[in-house]
């Protein structure tokens, strides 16, 4: 029951407080109701404390139940079971005055708190109790509860002014003293002029409020000067109670008055109320009808006790926590709270500070795993009752955090590699680290993947001038990639330029690649490339190959110089100093291949590739030297007939100024080269003996022809003329042209007798040519070699001259084909001019009458071979061939002998004459056309 008595005084006092009227200093008040005090000490009973005042701020007394009307917003409503009006005189106060003594209050100020807090002793009843509290820096009890009044008066008397304003720590020993009162109705009259400006370590602005509705305190507080009105307001209005200002130390007397008044008059309402022992606060609207016609509401709110500590959270997120995130959780409790701490996920709990009732948790989710996070706030109050409340959140999978060490943008423009390292953070471990170069994700470039630590290179010459940007791509264990670009600048830089297959000190003896390697901020627009001062041309299309020949250099120290060009214009250049070896000519060999097999001449063309200039080129036949050419290109002829059927070696020599090369080259004579010689003997022989015959035979015919016209005559005088030029020309140019213009005058003089004898000698032509072209293929090629081997010796040598001398003893030479090796290439081309008019002519002369006669006479001397030195005198070789003829031996040669005939006194034509002469001119023609068809067969094989 004192404990109900308890509570009905704390609702008298929050009712008094609730009151907030003017009605104190008003000139009209109005009528009011307020509810001075609320006691839910004895739930589901609660009793509230309430005043009724009329316009003049008299109780308005005797109303009945039926006028007090009461809803709420619990789930069931609360039943008015019983209205007591009672007076003062059945009321017994205990009131706690807490005066104000700091220095502000020196004075005057002083004098008139002091003078009114012994009025509001003095109006109060003698059963009630006082207790009086004086603070400055501390709270201090002046004196404990009492009804003696004089005692009391005293006490207020006593105070001094000084110190500071412990406001908070005075508001709360108020509190915790009015519990200690002998009567149940509790209250608490604050006066004060100031702030807090001590800095309590025992309470703060709540600490006060929180003890009065758990003890059911009503607090009024009474203002003066430069008062905290927030937070006196807040001590009234949280507590049932009411704030009064004092505008002057004047008005501080009728306040108190007026306040003491208001403690004695109010109407006791029991309710049954099943409140929820939550902590929270439910609002009840109290209507009172105080006259027909007038009708007064006000709020009334409930809270059931907590025996428990309360813990709610007021801001739980309906979304994943993606930014860092602060939790609060309200905590409510009857009694102080002495521990308190949180615990986030797995992790250690942690203390927590309960401020204002509220514990705050921060959450960075960077730093936390994705998913579902429970969150605990765990309390304990001074009695040990301990509550523990546990909640979910989501924490949302975020992308890692990357930062890079060097600052790229702290660089300025880059002109050297630097080495970066990234450094990746996060809610969990990286699964992948790349980086890629002015290309992010949305190009096609795969970035480069990157190990731990994570670090790379940035070279400058590999990227373009200007800005540029580096990204780092990750890709988390959450699943969640991310991007990050950092921007620096590149300076402008020449490429880098670097050489591959040849070193410096290097010596190049045999042609060696040079592989270009260009690094540059742009592609590469050209590439140059030389060895001093010559210029190498590439041999690879996108130009970064060069081979160095040391054939086309010359020996000794070299530099290679590269020089690349990028699109930007910017050029790099590199060098390498080598040598070139000292290295003897390269020869080249054409005409004949190892292991050939000779059946003819063979020529044989020698190139030589040399670093300096040739000093001496020679060919060589098993040792023997052989005559050829002394310019670019060599070439020398190997003839057949020269050498013994088998096996023979060909070498070839070169010199340059430092060193010298050579080449064999093995091959052999086939052995018919020396069967066709024989055979083309014995066709000259028959050929011979088949001339004589004819001669007879054609011997009547020219003695018929020779009485013919004496422009006969004449024209034998021209032809002996003729062949007297002939004899002189052949002195000066070559035997061949004495032959054919023989053959040719030959032809032309002969007579209409041997017309028929003509016939039966181109018979016996056809039969010989026939025969020649059986072996003119064997025969053919050693022809036309020992011609063209003649025609190339030197005309100016002694040689020549003892040719000239012989002349019409070499015709019998060329018809064997031997012709001296002294004549000239001009002297073989108008040999076979005028052989092949020769032919023409002796065909014209077989159809003609015998109007021409034959006044020219040759002998014909046969011999085995041509002479070096040519003379009148019959040789030992003629000789033989004398032998020969007599006993019907072949004769492989001839030699030629001219009869010189005067123009004025001709000679008399023999009965022998003309058919020998005859004769000689078929056997001319033979040999002509037969050196016509060799000629031509060589020609056709050398094509």
């Amino acid at each position: 029951m004192k404990r109900f008595t308890a509570g009905l005084v704390f609702f008298a006092v929050m009712a008094l407080v609730i009151f907030a009227t003017s009605g104190l200093t008003a000139q009209t008040p109005s009528p009011t109701l307020e509810v001075t005090g609320v006691d839910v000490s004895q739930l589901p009973t609660a009793v509230l404390a309430v005043n009724v005042t009329d316009s003049r701020s008299q109780p308005v007394n005797g109303l009945a139940p039926e006028a007090f009307t009461l809803s709420c917003n619990l789930p069931t409503p609360p039943q008015v079971v019983s209205v007591e009006n009672v007076t003062a005189e059945n009321i017994y106060l205990s009131v706690v005055l807490v005066l104000d003594t700091s220095s502000s209050m020196f004075g005057t100020p002083f004098a008139n708190a002091q003078r009114a807090a012994r009025t509001f002793v003095e109006n109060l009843r003698d059963q009630d109790q006082i207790a009086l509290i004086a603070f400055s820096s501390d709270p201090v009890l002046v004196q404990d509860y009492t009804t003696d009044k004089a005692a009391l008066i005293a006490a207020i008397d006593s105070l001094q002014a000084g110190g500071v304003t412990a406001l908070y720590d005075a508001a709360l020993e108020g509190v915790e003293l009015s519990v200690a009162s002998p009567t149940t109705r509790h209250v608490v009259v604050l006066f004060s002029d100031g702030y807090e400006d001590r800095g309590s370590e025992v309470a703060n602005r709540r600490s006060a409020i929180d003890a009065a509705a758990e003890l059911g305190t009503t607090i009024y507080t009474i203002g003066y000067g430069s008062v905290d009105i927030n937070y006196l307001s807040a001590l009234a209005e949280n507590t049932g109670g009411q704030f009064e200002i004092a505008p002057s130390v004047d008005q501080l007397v009728p306040i108190f008055d007026e306040l003491a008044t208001r403690l004695r008059s109010q109407y006791l309402i029991t309710l049954n109320a099943d409140v929820p022992a939550d902590g929270n606060e439910y609002a009840c609207a109290l209507d009172v009808t105080a006259a027909p016609d007038t009708v007064l509401s006000t709020t009334v709110t409930l809270r059931a006790p907590i025996p428990q500590p309360i813990v709610r959270v007021n801001n739980l997120p309906t979304e994943p926590i993606s930014e860092p995130y602060t939790l609060t959780f309200d905590v409510l409790a009857d009694d102080p709270i002495t521990e308190a701490e949180t615990k986030v996920g797995e992790t250690d709990p942690q203390d927590a500070a309960l401020t204002d009732g509220q514990i705050t948790v921060e959450l960075n989710p960077a730093e936390l795993p994705p998913g579902d996070l429970a969150v605990t706030v765990r309390v304990v109050d001074e009695n040990g009752d301990e509550t523990e409340y546990a909640v979910q959140v989501e924490i949302a999978a975020l992308a890692s955090t990357v930062e890079i060490s060097p600052d790229l943008a702290s660089l300025g423009d880059l002109t050297e590699p630097v080495e970066v390292t990234v450094t990746v953070t996060g809610q969990t471990a990286p699964e992948f680290v790349g980086y890629s170069l002015n290309a992010g994700s949305d190009s096609n470039v795969n970035p480069n993947p990157l190990t731990d630590p994570y670090t790379f290179t940035i070279n400058p010459a590999e990227l373009p001038p200007g800005l540029n940007t580096l990204f780092v791509q990750v890709l988390n264990q959450g699943g969640v990639s991310s991007e990050t670009g950092f921007t620096f600048t590149v300076a402008a830089l020449p490429p880098s330029v670097s050489v591959l297959g040849l070193e410096a000190g290097q010596t190049v003896d045999a042609p060696t690649n040079a592989l270009i390697t260009v690094t540059g901020q742009s592609p590469v627009a050209e590439i140059s490339a030389s060895v001093g001062d010559s210029e190498l041309s590439s041999a690879a299309p996108d130009g970064t190959l060069f081979v160095i020949d040391p054939m086309t250099l010359p020996p000794g120290e070299a530099t290679f110089t590269v020089t690349a060009t990028l699109e930007n214009g910017q050029t790099g250049s590199a060098a390498v100093d080598f040598t070139v070896a000292a290295l003897p000519p390269i020869i080249s060999v054409s005409g004949i291949e190892a292991n050939d097999v000779l059946s003819e001449d063979r020529d044989v063309t020698v190139e030589a590739a040399s670093q300096t200039a040739l000093n001496h080129v020679a060919f060589f036949v098993d040792g023997e030297e052989l005559a050829h050419d002394v310019t670019i290109p060599f070439r020398a002829s190997i003839e057949v007939l020269d050498y013994t059927p088998g096996d023979h070696v060909l070498r070839i020599v070169a010199d340059n100024a430092d060193a010298s090369a050579s080449v064999d080259i093995p091959f052999s004579i086939s052995p018919d080269p020396a069967g066709s010689a024989t055979a083309q003997a014995e066709i000259f022989a028959a050929t011979a003996t088949q001339a004589a015959v004819l001669t007879n035979e054609a011997q009547q015919a020219a003695e018929q022809a020779n009485q013919t016209s004496t422009q006969a005559a004449i024209n034998t005088s021209s032809a002996a003329l003729t062949a007297t030029q002939l004899s002189e020309l052949a002195a000066q140019t070559s035997t061949a042209d004495v032959v054919a213009n023989a053959t040719a005058n030959a032809a032309a003089s002969a007579t209409a007798a041997a017309a028929e004898a003509s016939a039966e000698v181109q018979a016996q032509l056809n039969a010989t040519e026939t025969r020649a072209a059986a072996m003119a293929n064997a025969q053919g090629t050693l022809d036309a070699r020992a011609t063209d081997r003649a025609l190339e010796q030197n005309t100016q040598s002694a040689q020549e001259t003892r040719s000239a001398r012989s002349t019409a003893q070499a015709i019998g030479a060329t018809q064997t084909a031997s012709v001296p090796r002294t004549q000239t290439a001009e002297a073989r081309n108008a040999a076979q001019t005028l052989a092949a008019q020769a032919v023409l002519d002796a065909q014209a002369s077989a159809e003609a009458t015998s109007e021409t006669q034959i006044t020219e006479e040759v002998v014909i001397v046969a011999t085995t071979a041509p002479t070096e030195e040519p003379t009148a005198e019959p040789t030992e070789e003629a000789a033989t061939f004398e032998a020969q003829a007599a006993d019907g031996s072949p004769t492989p040669t001839g030699t030629l002998q001219s009869v010189v005939i005067d123009a004025e006194n001709p000679p008399v034509v023999s009965d022998t004459t003309v058919p020998l002469l005859l004769g000689c001119g078929v056997l001319l023609i033979v040999l002509v056309a037969i050196y016509l068809i060799l000629t031509s067969r060589r020609r056709q094989r050398a094509k």
